[in-house]
């Protein structure tokens, strides 16, 4: 559930990693705000929620799905009745260079840094100090904001200071703070050095700028990768060095190390470790997964998708409603290539997928109960489909 770019696959961690490798320790680092609002201003993003979908195309945002929280961001039409859309609706906010979707909620970041948030606000998701739902962008109190993930019901930001913020529900110790008080505005964490973040559904995993790996919150099912299944109500360090992207699950967590390498843990009800072992296993450890030079990964309810250096697309996990795009009706174990070629983004949602090729076309599989594929009907799909829609 967490937003990918398109065009240039590149993420905080490889870009901070170059940056000291050619320029040293002590960089600016204002200097990756820039880069980063750059390259997102002239490409399309998106982000799958929970039954609905959230593009971003050259500044602008659009949205189609499900409606019922108002996480289309379209506003209230004559009525009060807010509808499910099935072909992409364009949100009134402009100069947008990233998105990231929770259950019923989301955050977009603009070019100087600025917050905007929308949606559900049952658990004060939002950060506006109060519940109700929120039916058309509202700019949130935060500045210079650089990344941003959306947990089912909570959120975390990071500043351009590398600073690490939460705040809505907190039940398992999701926010990082060393408590399960709910918050409805954004706290500190007292962690430091943060580049990268992501949130499942209540659990949360951060990488610190020399690629540490730390995570806090839901450990039921071995989520956190800690070696228990213990809550963890403050941030602690994984043994996984050298980690460079992180996606969050619903129960399980998949992550990239140096040298492309997947690694997997958590539940593995469906095969959504990707690891060619009987379902049902957990693994509260790290395990590396059988597929080789990955560069980009997202995580929905119980699949996964991965893109590789030669811009392949690789899913694996539960196939219901088509999730996986592979034309078929059985639970993958290992990662099978899709078949759609030069892929350069993708964002798995509970239940469907969106990607983007390198020449920006947009495609849509999986569950489409609510329009949430942006194919102008509710038909589900098992293989990918172009979304016919001219920005």
């Amino acid at each position: 559930m967490n937003s990918i770019k398109a065009q240039c696959i590149f993420n905080m961690a490889t870009l901070i990693q170059y940056l000291k490798t050619n320029f040293g320790e002590h960089f600016p680092y204002e200097i990756i705000r820039i880069i980063i609002m750059y390259f997102k201003s002239n490409n399309v993003s998106i982000s799958c929620g929970h039954r609905y979908t959230i593009l971003i195309n050259q500044s602008e945002l659009y949205s189609c799905g499900m409606n019922d929280g108002g996480q289309l961001g379209l506003g209230v039409p004559a009525g009060g009745h807010r509808n499910n859309y099935n072909f992409p609706q364009k949100i009134n906010l402009n100069n947008i260079c990233s998105v990231s979707s929770g259950a019923h909620h989301n955050m977009v970041i603009t070019y100087i840094g600025e917050l905007y948030v929308w949606g559900d606000n049952t658990h004060d998701q939002l950060g506006l100090c109060n519940d109700n739902i929120c039916d058309q962008p509202q700019k949130l109190n935060l500045e210079n904001v650089i990344a941003v993930s959306c947990g089912d019901f909570y959120t975390m930001t990071i500043t351009t200071l590398h600073e690490l913020y939460g705040w809505g529900q907190n039940k398992y110790g999701q926010l990082g703070l060393g408590n399960t008080t709910e918050y409805a505005l954004p706290q500190k964490l007292d962690i430091q050095n943060i580049i990268a973040v992501s949130c499942g559904d209540h659990h949360t995993m951060a990488i610190t700028i020399h690629h540490e790996l730390y995570a806090c919150g839901h450990n039921h099912f071995g989520q956190l990768g800690l070696g228990h299944d213990h809550e963890q109500h403050l941030l602690e360090k994984i043994n996984l060095d050298h980690v460079i992207a992180v996606s969050c699950g619903t129960r399980h967590t998949i992550a990239i190390t140096s040298g492309n390498e997947l690694w997997a843990w958590g539940s593995n009800s469906h095969g959504q470790l990707g690891l060619d072992n009987t379902y049902g296993f957990e693994y509260n450890l790290p395990q590396k997964v059988n597929l080789q030079n990955v560069i980009s990964i997202s995580s929905g309810m119980y699949h996964n998708m991965a893109i590789t250096t030669s811009n392949e697309l690789y899913a694996w996990g539960h196939y219901m409603k088509g999730r996986l795009g592979l034309c078929d009706i059985r639970n993958h174990r290992i990662p099978q290539k899709v078949n759609l070629n030069n892929v350069c983004a993708v964002s798995c949602g509970s239940d469907h997928t969106i990607a983007v090729t390198t020449l920006g076309e947009i495609y849509a599989w999986g569950l489409n109960d609510l329009g949430q594929l942006g194919l102008g009907d509710n038909l589900n799909r098992d293989t990918p489909h172009k979304i016919d829609f001219k920005f």
